[in-house]
């Protein structure tokens, strides 16, 4: 039976079966250790960069299972011993067997910082080695990771989902999706005649696999068509994202559901539609290894927003510093959201790892970036600051604990809002938008906010609080010298002809927006129809009677708006014989009879009381 130390004594002589330019420095090279146990390696030399090359040999299953063990304690006594760099040392691992080896070798590739190959051998009984042949990682293993191509059925009455989900898996299943989450969410009041949805997330697996189900699902003529639709993106997460979708399109789910509508949907609109504000009840149905007892609700949730880093533009994330995985999870999730935002990009990076240098424990990093200056600039002049992108980053140690903010700079520039569209939008204004809705806008932002005189920067609050800009290098933290300037808000006040001309863009091309502009009219007839009562019923700012409300009051029975908007309610008649309603003074001034017995009562808010203040 040959033995190890038959292959070791050939390979010495034969190093050029590795490759070519290796010189052998010692056969079982001593690693003394005077800390723990020391090691002989098997085979010790150099390569034609003069970088060290471990060599470890094995010959049976059983032998092998030790290779990870011993190229780590070697390395590490290599090290122990020279003043080197991970990047002058190598690692190899020669074995006749690779069952036992193949899976933790792999995962060994993935994660260690050395240079690693693995060879299987053939030999004969006087150790000659008759076949080599590089050994091909395994796939890695499956990480939790919910695709942000998703799904949402509409339904009418809040308690259809649930009688319709178990249908809808069963059509799934048979596409041949595996893991994936149902949820079952009530809506705590109607919005356009839809009581409840059924919102589907699934696990993103790789390219290969949705192939191969999408390739027994499709006729011949359906799978060419895709196949030359997804050769035109560059972009691999592009084309798997195009596979999710494709992989359940046709496999009559809409028929399980007989839906009233449905969208598609994706990280943001999900933090929209399952937010605590509009979700009265979410109930999560669990597929194939979502169904795990160690994964509770609120994270599934919390990962279908995309905040545990799947969001192109949302993360909220606490980390622990201390934690390698966590800290190399939230890096990914940085460059996701960070994609095209160089400046705040790499200045996160430095506070991260300031933060380690400096011993802090944990970070909690939010960040919402949609890297689309031109609709954020456009958000604010119709009253929607959602659109602005916003960093808030807070490090924490023991009883220390310090907030950085990032904000947009401007420089006081005063572009030339034709300009701007004649130079990135071929003079048509309306090409904004198409931008926009292909993502376009991403891969010209820097230039824009460049032409806009804007930049991204980072500030703390000083002992004025007021925001002072701050860059870290190493172990510092350094003041910039120079204040900070005037941001995007005073952009939008000063530069009015262009702000205007923008808006007018988008008001006029997107319903979105254009519905902006109808809520803020809205508000202000509500507002200005409450100023009226108000001052007729001289009512205080913190009213209080002995008579309050004391059932619940959701939207106006009236219109649907939200009495968490109003101040006001009135309690009164609709129409002069009309039935009797709870609706908001907006609904007041077109069909109210007025405050007074058989007329109505008049209610103000005061905190989360309704009190009675007229017409008792």
């Amino acid at each position: 039976m040959v033995v190890e130390a038959d292959i070791r004594d050939y390979l010495a002589q034969n190093l050029d079966i590795l490759e070519p330019g290796l010189t052998l420095i010692k056969k079982e090279k001593y690693l003394p250790n005077d800390e723990g146990s020391s090691g002989f390696v098997d085979i010790f030399c150099k390569d034609s960069a003069n970088r060290l090359l471990i060599v470890e040999i094995k010959k049976s299953d059983a032998a092998s299972r030790q290779a990870i063990h011993e190229l780590s304690k070697y390395v590490a006594l290599l090290k122990k011993n020279k003043l080197l760099r991970d990047s002058e040392i190598r690692l190899a691992v020669v074995s006749t067997q690779w069952h036992e080896l193949s899976v933790p070798f792999s995962e060994f590739l993935r994660t260690s910082p050395y240079d690693c190959v693995g060879y299987s051998i053939e030999v004969r009984e006087s150790g000659e080695i008759t076949a080599i042949s590089e050994i091909e990682r395994t796939s890695q293993a499956l990480v939790r990771r919910i695709s942000p191509r998703q799904h949402i059925w509409e339904m009418v009455g809040a308690d259809e989902p649930r009688n319709r989900i178990p249908a809808l898996a069963s059509a799934l299943k048979n596409a041949g999706l595996e893991d994936f989450v149902l949820l079952d969410v009530s809506l705590r009041s109607e919005v356009d005649g839809i009581g409840g949805l059924i919102y589907f997330a699934q696990q993103e697996h790789s390219l290969k696999y949705y192939m191969e189900r999408i390739e027994k699902n499709l006729s011949k003529g359906e799978l060419e068509e895709f196949l030359e639709w997804i050769s035109d993106l560059t972009e691999e997460s592009d084309k798997v994202g195009e596979a999710a979708d494709r992989v359940w399109g046709g496999c009559g789910a809409y028929e399980a559901v007989r839906p009233r509508g449905q969208q598609i949907s994706y990280p943001e609109r999900a933090m929209h539609w399952l937010s605590n504000e509009r979700a009265a009840k979410i109930e999560v149905h669990r597929y194939g290894r979502f169904a795990d007892d160690n994964i509770d609700d609120e994270t599934i949730v919390s990962e279908i927003c995309g905040q545990a880093g799947t969001s192109s533009y949302h993360l909220d994330r606490v980390v622990d510093l201390n934690s390698k995985p966590q800290v190399a999870e939230l890096k990914d999730a940085m460059a996701e959201v960070l994609y095209a935002n160089e400046q705040w990009k790499s200045q996160l990076g430095a506070l991260v790892d300031y933060a380690q240098k400096n011993a802090y424990e944990t970070v909690h990093v939010r960040c919402f970036n949609n890297d689309d200056i031109l609709k954020s600039i456009a958000g604010i002049a119709v009253g929607q600051l959602g659109y602005v992108p916003n960093l808030e980053v807070t490090i924490s140690k023991q009883d220390e604990t310090h907030t950085f903010y990032g904000l947009l700079e401007w420089n006081g520039a005063k572009p030339n809002f034709g300009e701007l569209v004649q130079s990135y939008f071929s003079g048509d204004p309306f090409m904004i938008l198409m931008f926009e809705h292909f993502g376009e806008n991403r891969s010209i932002n820097d230039e824009i906010l460049a032409e806009l005189g804007m930049s991204f920067v980072l500030v703390m609050l000083d002992d004025d609080q007021k925001p002072v800009k701050v860059r870290f290098r190493g172990m510092s933290m350094n003041i910039a010298t120079k204040p900070l300037g005037k941001n995007i808000f005073d952009f939008a006040s000063e530069v009015r002809e262009f702000v205007s001309e923008l808006a007018s863009c988008f008001v006029n091309h997107s319903t979105e927006f254009s519905g902006y502009v109808e809520a803020l009219q809205d508000a202000k007839t509500l507002r200005d129809c409450e100023n009226d009562l108000i001052e007729e019923f001289a009512i205080s700012e913190e009213p209080t009677s002995s008579k309050r409300w004391a059932g619940e009051l959701p939207v106006c029975q009236l219109c649907d708006r939200p009495f968490s908007q109003c101040r006001l309610m009135i309690d009164g008649a609709v129409g002069q014989s009309g039935p009797w309603a709870n609706y908001c003074a907006a609904c007041f001034k077109e069909v109210g009879q007025g405050v007074g017995l058989g007329k109505g009562q008049l209610y103000a808010r005061n905190g989360g009381t309704w009190f009675l203040v007229a017409g008792s």
